[in-house]
């Protein structure tokens, strides 16, 4: 076997003995010799007997079946042995080879290892080498390829990095687009329900959206708010296409009966001059919300929500 220019092989992390990976990325099996298990011995036979059995057999006094009683073995192995397909007792050695290496579905290179018949696993070449030639110090997640390229797993081209470091270097070489909208897996909402959301944002107040949006979509306040306040699906702009379709006559009258409900209720809970009374109770420095909130017989963040002059 032949190494290529420059190239420096190392033990396989916890495969030493047995496999060793390059800086170039070429992953290669160790020559090594191990002996027949003793159950595999004693099932074979020593060469002067294979050659008694061959003689007796081409005499043609013999069938297999009487060969296999008489020296204690299976008439499948008489037909081995007689075929010459087995009988030589020695040690098995392995050559020192190359692994041939594939290329999975998320086109990243792997290669089997195996030890023995119960210890096979498929690995990653590129995780190979970097933990041979540069040890996870820090336990980061990810391997990167700086270039992009996944088969390329050579030694300059690898770095430990994280999920999220990853992700932004794909982002960064044009290897992944972000899923936003409807593409990301964790969405809830459609396009056209948030461009529905956007056509009130001018024409109600926030607080009032996300109540009644977040009912009708069965989504959370906080999602509503974050499409409100620009923090989610920032892509869509445009929503003049939805001036005469059906759902906004509708929508709108179910919205003004809402808000109409919040403001008889506000209106059911302190008439103006007991809001007005409350704030200058509380500009005086004398009472605090929790104070105000037992002199009315109320709770606290009805008290609060007064003094800020938000509907609730």
């Amino acid at each position: 076997m032949n190494n290529l220019q420059n190239e420096v092989w190392k033990d396989a992390l916890g495969w030493e003995g047995f496999y060793q990976v390059s800086n170039l990325g070429r992953v290669k099996s160790l020559s090594r010799a191990f002996a027949w298990s003793q159950a595999t011995l004693d099932n074979r036979i020593q060469p002067d007997k294979i050659k008694e059995i061959k003689a007796l057999y081409k005499t043609g006094e013999y069938y297999q079946h009487n060969l296999a009683k008489m020296y204690n073995i299976s008439q499948a192995q008489v037909n081995r042995l007689i075929k010459g397909t087995r009988g030589i007792l020695e040690k098995a050695k392995n050559k020192e080879r190359i692994l041939k290496q594939f290329v999975s579905r998320d086109g990243y290179c792997l290669v089997k290892l195996s030890v023995g018949k119960n210890r096979t696993k498929t690995l990653s070449v590129h995780r190979l080498v970097l933990s041979a030639f540069l040890p996870n110090l820090d336990n980061l997640p990810q391997v990167n390829h700086l270039d992009g390229n996944k088969q390329n797993n050579k030694l300059e081209n690898l770095e430990w990095t994280t999920n999220q470091l990853n992700a932004i270097h794909a982002l960064s070489l044009g290897l992944s687009k972000p899923r936003v909208g409807e593409q990301n897996s964790q969405s809830i909402l459609k396009a056209i329900q948030v461009c529905i959301i956007l056509y009130f944002k001018s024409k109600f107040p926030n607080s009032i959206l996300a109540r009644f949006f977040s009912l009708e979509f069965s989504v959370d306040k906080a999602t509503i708010s974050d499409i409100l306040t620009g923090r989610g699906w920032k892509h869509i702009v445009k929503t003049d296409f939805l001036i005469d379709d059906p759902q906004i006559v509708l929508f709108t009258q179910k919205i003004c009966k809402l808000q109409n409900e919040l403001d008889n209720k506000w209106n059911h809970k302190f008439p103006k001059e007991t809001m007005a009374r409350i704030q200058n109770q509380y500009l005086t420095g004398d009472y605090s919300t929790r104070d105000l909130a037992k002199i009315y017989n109320t709770n606290h963040s009805t008290i609060q929500a007064c003094l800020k002059l938000v509907q609730i």
